[in-house]
């Protein structure tokens, strides 16, 4: 008998189910849409300043030149150029690590770029020579250089022979 009027009630509740209206579904989105016309998403963000830090040897102006982005440009949280930074930086060859932070700027929508920088030995021993000849029983030389001199990205090197 139980088992009869549990039967019923199942029934009815599932007819009046199939009896409400359904409601209205979203249309699915279209394939391949680009979610902007630049194909980024995000907040639109104004770059109001960019920090270098960590940087002793290595002066701020060639981090800077190396950037795809300036303060004042305009640009979605997810453009490309963003995600560029850190790789634009470490093809300079001055550094071991960089880190890119975003931080809160003056006014809704401005950030501060952050880059900081860990520096990495630049001096470099390129080649060592030994040897004998008929005139000296034994030479040796050496080509030693600096792919960073004093900071300013210039690269000097140089061989000495005894």
């Amino acid at each position: 008998m139980r088992v009869l009027v549990a039967l019923i009630v199942a029934l009815v509740a599932t007819s009046a189910r199939a009896d409400a209206p359904a409601p209205p579904e979203a249309p699915p989105p279209a394939e391949g849409a680009p979610l902007h016309e630049d194909k980024e998403f995000g907040p639109v963000i104004l770059i109001e300043a960019i920090d270098s830090t960590g940087n002793t040897a290595t002066q701020t102006e060639i981090i800077r030149r190396a950037l795809p982005i300036q303060p004042g440009d305009i640009l979605h949280a997810s453009d490309r150029r963003l995600r560029e930074v850190r790789f634009k930086v470490l093809a300079l060859g001055y550094f071991r690590d960089v880190t890119l932070a975003m931080h809160k700027g003056d006014a809704r929508g401005q950030v501060v770029i952050e880059v900081h920088v860990v520096e990495r030995g630049t001096f470099v021993l390129n080649r060592l020579w030994f040897g004998t000849n008929p005139l000296t029983p034994y030479w040796v030389g050496t080509d030693v250089g600096d792919r960073n001199l004093l900071g300013l990205g210039i690269a000097l090197a140089g061989g000495f022979i005894y």
